[in-house]
């Protein structure tokens, strides 16, 4: 009986370890791509630097994802320099939704992504969420939304209905995704992972689900 209750505390310290890291990565992966998005601020960027600043944001991810197993601080980097890379591609785009919606329409949603985020948090420290159910369905629609939103982008097709609905959709798909991957962050750490690489890697995924809400809650605030 003590043993068991001796490997509870260990675990539970595991997994206190783990997410602990993890937040502090991605609070300073939000802080890197906050300071980056101002250089580019109210910059138009052209078609070559965004595919440029994209292949190598992807390429950057591959690293940080081939660094999961490192418990070394290096393992950030790649990470930091994704983060830094988005928030520099994602200034023109923030700077145009301040013009149009105001600060402080912009900065409630930031913080209802937010409040969002540390929802998702805490529902999954309690609800036992079989994330590996939802993957699969959720990167199919993930890839419909990239198909339309990039057919959207090239068209030009004013489609205001339908934009308001994909923004919507869009919002509830990365909510799923902050449950999925805060589950799959507990589910890390009851299983003994520690590492900074590995820390980094769900930041990384919590960063992009962040990211991603934020913009969709903007673009249906457009609408």
């Amino acid at each position: 009986m003590a043993r068991d209750l001796e490997l509870a505390g260990l675990k539970g310290g595991v997994t206190s370890t783990l997410f602990a890291r993890t937040m502090l990565c991605l609070v300073g992966l939000l802080a890197i791509s906050g300071a980056t998005s101002v250089l580019s601020w109210g910059v138009a960027l052209s078609g070559a630097v965004h595919i440029g600043l994209f292949v190598s944001a992807l390429v950057l991810l591959f690293v940080s994802t081939s660094m999961a197993e490192s418990d070394s601080l290096w393992a950030l980097l790649p990470a930091g320099l994704f983060a830094g890379l988005f928030g520099y591609m994602l200034g023109p785009t923030l700077s145009n939704h301040v013009e149009t919606l105001g600060a402080g329409t912009v900065t409630f949603a930031v913080a209802a992504t937010t409040g969002m985020m540390a929802i998702c948090g805490a529902v999954a420290s309690v609800v036992a969420i079989p994330y590996r159910k939802f993957e699969g369905p959720l990167l199919l629609i993930l890839f419909g939304l990239i198909i339309f939103g990039s057919w959207r982008a090239v068209s030009g097709i004013d489609l205001a209905h339908v934009d308001l609905l994909y923004s919507l959709i869009g919002s509830g798909v990365f909510v799923i995704y902050f449950l999925v991957d805060f589950a799959r962050l507990y589910d890390r750490g009851r299983a003994g992972a520690t590492g900074w690489g590995e820390a980094s890697l769900h930041a990384l995924n919590l960063y992009l689900d962040y990211i991603n809400l934020l913009l969709h809650i903007l673009a249906a605030a457009e609408e």
